[in-house]
């Protein structure tokens, strides 16, 4: 493959790590547990966008494989 005209160096960001995913993280199970002891719950679609937000960055959840159409220089993120 040619080489790819606009070299860069990819850097990742914390996303794992940002105060906000380790609030979610930290404090889901038990205001879910809260809300369940008194008769509440969320919708399952929020639910469903909570654990996903908490799992952000973790290569273990998943990630995308990309590649440069160039160059073919391959790169997953999580």
């Amino acid at each position: 493959m040619p080489a790819c005209l606009r070299p860069g160096v990819y850097v990742p960001r914390q996303t794992h790590e940002c105060d906000a995913a380790v609030l979610v993280r930290r404090h889901l199970p038990g205001f879910l547990a809260r809300l369940e002891e008194a008769g509440h719950a969320l919708p399952e679609f929020v639910k469903a966008e909570l654990d996903g937000f908490a799992g952000c960055g973790d290569f273990e959840k998943g990630f995308v494989r990309t590649a440069c159409r160039t160059c073919g220089d391959e790169l997953r993120v999580p």
